[in-house]
């Protein structure tokens, strides 16, 4: 891009989360690989139900809101992602079968911990950053809002956790206003 140094540090990475099964907790990485799909892992496996749908905190067309899986985490044993990823109960406990246990904690025999078929786990776009500035404000601008130092990132969503924030909070510092388009895109700038 014609006047702008690619040289320029823009930043440091902070923390690197993946989501080994989608809609539960992650796991804090020290590094990460990053392929054609996003981070490798992330979200390679979702609860799925018998319409295919996978377990989410909403409902869409793709996705079945399943409440409770975001009390549980889930993460990859070693460094290898090849194998079904660890399960861990809302006590950080490892479970040993993660759709036995899943049925019985959700309460539904038509679920299982299903790797990604044909279609993406993913609700939007396969990598999500965030500022640190967006929490910071957030906290700022909402005193309610948890610190980042008050307990584990189950009950502290600002800071350690990913937030979903809707446009009208972060536009007022970004260059322009994001909109929506059909694509989920506007010149770039990727959409809420």
């Amino acid at each position: 891009m014609e006047g702008t140094d690619m040289g320029a540090m823009l930043g440091t990475i902070e923390r690197i989360w993946r989501y080994p099964i989608k809609s539960t907790g992650g796991e804090l990485l020290d590094e990460a690989a990053v392929d054609a799909r996003g981070l490798v892992g992330d979200r390679l496996y979702a609860v799925r139900d018998a319409e295919g749908k996978s377990g989410s905190g909403k409902n869409t067309r793709r996705f079945r809101r399943m409440p409770g899986l975001l009390h549980l985490r889930s993460r990859y044993r070693g460094k290898t992602v090849t194998e079904l990823p660890e399960l861990l109960d809302p006590d950080g406990a490892p479970v040993p079968d993660p759709t036995a246990y899943v049925r019985r904690y959700l309460d539904r025999n038509d679920v299982e911990v299903a790797r990604e078929g044909t279609g993406s786990h993913f609700d939007q776009l396969p990598l999500s950053l965030l500022t640190t500035a967006t929490p910071d404000w957030v906290r700022a601008a909402v005193p309610a809002c948890p610190s980042t130092s008050a307990g584990s990132g189950r009950t502290c969503w600002c800071g350690h956790r990913r937030a979903r924030l809707p446009s009208w909070m972060t536009s007022g510092w970004m260059r322009r206003p994001r909109s929506r388009t059909r694509g989920g895109y506007d010149s770039g700038t990727p959409s809420n």
